[in-house]
């Protein structure tokens, strides 16, 4: 009950001003996705192979470039960086729920999927058998659970910036509660191996982590837990996965340019000459959190006592967070790359609540209030610094209805100066060519007898725009 109203809390904190954030750090990977879900509802399998395509419908938004995407046969542009389960997820949300395809939304599924890797994290909690009395929930449980809620982080990227992280986030959960109910019962072979084996191929499909998790898991089982058997079939799965992801976009995108596109984005997101970025992203995402997992971890460390079991899910737990120094820029640029955070937070908490005496219980939970309290604020500092932005986004929406006003924008050429991302092209609902001049954008092909629409805008903060003027060029 007191962990169902510390969840109620948190959605209430992330509901706050939802209205008006349009903004917020991050909020273009929340844009791209609603861009994507209208993309692979609005076109065929046959354009899009179920990818994560960022072209709408009809020939006048095909054919059209979109940052460093790459084209299928029919002219759809499909996204590379991060593969497809994420954004088929949330196609499904707004198809089953009937919810308009908007950011608030998309705020829901993300609450929901918040609470699910809450609810994993407890449930492995309860599974060690240490929770037996109400005091128990209320000193051991409950502060463990909030550092899932409550972390500046987690109110953001569970809130109004949905991603791949925030879904992986609930397979990693799932992944060390099957880790946990694996090693406890002892045995070579039952169904939880069985279980393991699925989220370990499943996991990567979500999120690149699931590589690096199951990397970990292997050697884990490898040196550690010394089931060799085990290891040999993770590394099998895992192969299939990556295979899967490869040959899908081979399919749709053909060899050169699946492995241009990998290559590309992986080259881009990994080197970030600001040593710093990643540390100074970390504290702002977590705040005083920090301090006290320093304190957790060498503390676990120090104890010669621990439980093999719990030995190997802390070990599971820190592994993915390798994830972020291999891919140091993208960590650094988009704060839900630090999610995955939380979770070894919460278990080495847990761990060290389960293992000192009640006056120790008392302070730390005094403790994870005061940085809980610091963190929420922090987020309440990120949301209200993107409150200007409502003027900037009721003055686009009052420029694109007098374009519409003065020409057909639906089968109109559109042509901009500024670069192009998922914020644009929902304001205009329509695919645009990006970082023209006017010379460049007369010389484009056109629908005959449509206009072409050049606006001169500039880039803003969080791929999203500010448009200052437009001209319509009457078609042949």
């Amino acid at each position: 009950m007191l962990i169902t109203l510390a969840a109620v809390a948190s959605i209430f904190i992330k509901m706050d001003k939802l209205q008006t954030v349009h903004n917020v750090r991050n909020i273009e990977a929340s844009y791209h996705t609603l861009l994507t879900v209208k993309a692979l509802n609005e076109n065929s399998s046959s354009d899009h192979f179920w990818l994560p395509s960022v072209t709408l419908s009809g020939d006048v938004n095909h054919n059209i470039t979109w940052g460093a995407t790459k084209p299928t046969a029919s002219g759809s542009y499909i996204y590379t960086s991060f593969y497809t389960p994420s954004f088929l997820l949330a196609t499904s949300f707004f198809n089953v729920s009937g919810l308009d395809v908007n950011l608030i939304n998309l705020s829901y599924l993300n609450f929901l999927l918040g609470f699910v890797t809450s609810l994993l994290v407890l449930t492995l909690f309860i599974k060690t058998k240490k929770i037996k009395t109400v005091n128990d929930v209320i000193l051991m449980a409950l502060p463990a659970i909030i550092v899932t809620m409550f972390s500046a982080e987690a109110l953001l990227s569970t809130g109004v910036i949905y991603w791949a992280q925030t879904v992986y986030n609930s397979i990693f959960a799932a992944s060390l509660l099957a880790l946990y109910i694996f090693l406890k019962k002892g045995e070579i072979s039952n169904r939880s191996s069985g279980l393991i084996l699925l989220l370990c191929f499943f996991g990567p499909l979500f999120e690149w982590t699931g590589f690096i998790y199951n990397i970990g898991l292997l050697l884990i089982f490898l040196f550690y837990i010394k089931d060799r058997n085990l290891a040999k079939y993770i590394f099998f799965i895992s192969f299939l996965s990556g295979l899967f992801l490869v040959l899908h976009y081979v399919i749709a995108l053909g060899v050169e340019n699946t492995i241009i596109g990998f290559l590309s984005r992986f080259s881009a997101r990994t080197i970030n000459s600001n040593l710093l970025s990643l540390p100074y992203g970390y504290i702002k995402s977590y705040g005083l959190f920090l301090i006290l997992f320093v304190f957790l971890f060498f503390s676990f460390v120090k104890h010669k006592k621990n439980n093999k079991i719990y030995v190997s899910i802390v070990l599971a737990s820190l592994f993915p967070l390798i994830e972020n120094i291999i891919m140091y820029q993208h960590a650094s640029q988009f704060s839900f790359d630090r999610l995955k955070f939380i979770l070894p937070l919460s278990i080495l908490l847990f761990f060290y609540l389960c293992r000192v005496k009640i006056q120790h219980r008392y302070i730390m939970a005094f403790v994870v209030l005061v940085c809980s309290l610091q963190n929420t604020l922090t987020y309440k500092l990120m949301v209200n610094e993107s409150t200007n932005w409502d003027v900037t986004h009721k003055n686009n929406i009052e420029l694109v209805e007098e374009i519409k006003k003065d020409t057909d924008i639906s089968c109109a050429t559109i042509v901009t100066n500024s670069s192009v991302r998922g914020y644009y092209n929902l304001l205009l609902n329509r695919n645009i060519y990006e970082g023209r001049t006017l010379e460049q954008a007369l010389e484009l092909p056109r629908i005959k007898q449509c206009d072409l629409v050049y606006i001169e805008a500039s880039d803003q903060l969080n791929d999203t725009i500010t448009l200052h003027s437009y001209s319509i060029h009457k078609g042949k």
